[in-house]
């Protein structure tokens, strides 16, 4: 009979995350994660099988996990920008975000990985595209292209991160907000 686990894939996951950012998709080991999670490596090989289906599994629940960084709130206006911000702020450090910018490049060359990271966008996208009907809906918004209006949101957010990385000045949340509120001020009511 197989022992009982005693830490979740999740956690384990979470874990892996945590690596990750600090030592980016190519500094890390399996001994670093087993570290952090409190397991042997040979658990994490049995359960996921290499390092790189670690980083697969990875991928795959953050995709699946986009909808819920939304899910605090109800949507509009406000909690559109405040999901954004809180988005943006698991990333807020020079380094972690260097290292999530590699595992964007991983992302491009790999096609598993590449398939995750446009179910992210494009899970990213719809909500973005919920918040900004629920904001037209409640006549905070005017607009006629809902998605178009989202797109050109994502596309701020994501462009304030990577100049920031660039330019490593202020906070991360403050530059994703006030690049939101850009994109977003003309189409206010």
């Amino acid at each position: 009979m197989p022992r009982p686990r005693t830490i979740s894939d999740d956690d384990v996951l979470d874990g892996v995350e945590r690596v990750l950012l600090a030592k980016g998709p190519h500094d890390f080991t399996l001994t670093d994660v087993a570290r952090e999670t409190k397991l042997a490596p040979a658990t994490l090989l049995q359960r996921f099988g290499t390092k790189r289906a670690l980083v697969e599994a990875f991928a795959r629940r953050s995709a699946s996990r986009t909808a819920e960084s939304f899910a605090a709130h109800e949507p509009g206006l406000a909690p559109l920008r405040a999901s954004l911000v809180a988005l943006a702020g698991a990333l807020d450090d020079r380094r972690r975000m260097a290292n999530s910018l590699a595992l964007l490049l991983e992302d491009v060359r790999d096609p598993e990985l590449g398939a995750a990271a446009r179910e992210h966008a494009d899970a990213m996208e719809r909500e973005i595209t919920r918040h900004v009907r629920a904001a037209i809906a409640a006549r905070e918004l005017d607009t006629d292209d809902p998605r178009g209006l989202a797109r050109a949101v994502h596309t701020a957010y994501s462009g304030a991160m990577i100049l920031w990385a660039i330019r490593g000045r202020g906070s991360l949340r403050t530059s994703v907000g006030q690049a939101v509120d850009a994109v977003l001020a003309p189409y206010l009511r």
